[in-house]
């Protein structure tokens, strides 16, 4: 067994493969290196904070006293610059050198430079880390427009977030649709439509030809039609990459991400990969690199395993978004946006007010699905994807179920919690009588009308 595991990242990835490596050998020693500054924090929950709608408290779900008291090695602002895998040491920023006998590399993915002229200038930002949404919060203050480019997941909620702080947004895509990867066109044009609700400007199919600065900061892009938007920001989500950098001049191969086998090995003896930075090979959908953060969890756990010799392997693992995107909830299942122009491919999709839901079979066998507003079977499905099931098992059940039209929330409900006062974001499409948690005071709580409008009231209220 391993003395000293050294992990580089503490994100979900990082995060889960120490606190599983403490559950199964108590005696291990455990450091984990971060460049942040922050203790472990759910990046989903960034256009929330970008919002202003939660703070530093209710981002970080755990403080320095839980790695203490797990006797975890928590390094933070510790970049490692290098590794030397001869002598299994990293070599921090600073130049100090430290020995480990297994390693997991848990850097994730950060977004790549635009190529514009013009992307350098003071108001460019992407959005990865809780330090990213201090500083659009800090630039932003004062200011009023901003420009969010990219079909992505992050370019959503980053648009999300400057609407909710009450920034006017342009969103410019290079396509047509929100999220290709991932939403069908039906769902996309579903986001699109509550987006502008909320007064965020939609333009498709454009190219961004240059960023416009003054006195070294943005004013403004040059699209590639001659048309000028004004701004005093740009934003984007685009284009992420994994952090592979430190490994250049090491045995570890690099194929898009980190490459490893069912077992999260690298080439190395000893040094394991998981997360975003993580690539299965050429025709890994992770090479997209979305946000998985259960992928990314289950991947940490098995490393952990299999760095305590488990011989553990990564199967059944199927991609799995959970997120909300202006307030409706949305769960993309495996092979979500699968074309029906595939003859072994059969799809059956239903869409009424802000509640869509599409099911992708393949040769009769359950392979994808997305659902829009009620996500409520979102879990039951991933099972069936994970274990191949079948048509016929699902309409002998599950499929009545995802077609009963019951009442739900029309838009997404944002109201004070009668336990701790602070705000609960109810999204669109939650059936009345959903029970949920409050992230703040973790009071049970649940959606109900009151006085002929949705409320939210303690469960033992009701």
């Amino acid at each position: 067994m391993a003395d000293h595991v050294a992990i580089i990242g503490n994100g979900v990835a990082g995060f889960g493969a120490a606190r599983r490596l403490r559950r199964e050998a108590p005696d291990l020693t455990i450091s984990l290196f971060s460049d942040e500054a922050h203790p472990f924090y759910l990046r989903s929950r960034l256009k929330d904070y970008l919002a202003g709608d939660i703070g530093h408290y209710e981002m970080i779900l755990e403080s320095r006293n839980l790695y203490r008291r797990e006797g975890l090695n928590l390094f933070l602002q510790t970049p490692v610059a290098a590794l030397d895998v001869a002598h299994r040491e990293l070599v921090l920023a600073a130049g100090d050198r430290v020995r480990y006998d297994h390693l997991l590399l848990a850097m994730g993915c950060r977004p790549s430079g635009l190529p514009i002229p013009g992307a350098a200038a003071a108001g460019v930002f992407g959005l990865r880390t809780l330090d990213d949404a201090e500083a659009i919060r800090r630039w932003m203050a004062g200011r009023r427009r901003a420009v969010v480019l990219g079909e992505s997941m992050v370019s959503l909620h980053l648009a999300e977030g400057l609407a909710r702080l009450g920034v006017e947004v342009d969103h410019l895509l290079m396509g047509e649709h929100f999220w290709p990867e991932v939403l069908t066109p039906d769902a996309s044009n579903l986001v699109a439509e509550i987006m502008q609700r909320q007064n965020i400007r939609i333009r498709r199919r454009v190219t961004v030809e240059e960023i416009l600065k003054r006195n070294g900061s943005v004013c403004a892009v040059r699209l590639s039609g001659g048309d000028v938007i004004d701004c005093d920001m740009v934003g984007h989500g685009c284009s992420f990459r994994p952090c592979t950098d430190l490994l250049r001049d090491t045995p570890v191969t690099c194929d898009g991400g980190v490459l490893v086998n069912d077992r999260l090995q690298t080439a190395v003896a000893g040094v394991f990969a998981a997360g975003d930075c993580a690539s299965f090979g050429p025709d890994d959908p992770a090479t997209a690199f979305y946000s998985r953060r259960q992928d990314a969890f289950v991947q940490g756990e098995t490393a952990a395993a299999n760095i305590l010799g488990r011989n553990e392997r990564l199967t059944g693992l199927a991609r799995h978004v959970r997120t909300d995107l202006f307030g409706l909830a949305v769960a993309a299942l495996g092979q979500s946006n699968a074309s029906d122009e595939d003859p072994a491919v059969t799809t059956v999709a239903s869409g009424h007010g802000t509640t869509y839901r599409r099911l992708v079979f393949k040769n009769d066998i359950l392979v994808g699905a997305i659902l829009a507003g009620d996500v409520e079977h979102a879990a039951i499905l991933g099972r069936h994807i994970r274990r191949g099931g079948s048509r016929d098992q699902l309409e002998a059940g599950l499929m009545a179920a995802l077609a009963e039209d019951r009442p739900r929330l029309e838009h997404a409900l944002h109201a004070p919690c009668p336990i701790c006062t602070d705000t609960v974001t109810v999204p669109a499409g939650t059936l009345i009588g959903s029970r949920f948690v409050c992230r703040s005071c973790s009071a049970k709580l649940r959606l109900i009308y009151a006085d002929g409008r949705p409320a939210v009231a303690p469960q033992d209220d009701v």
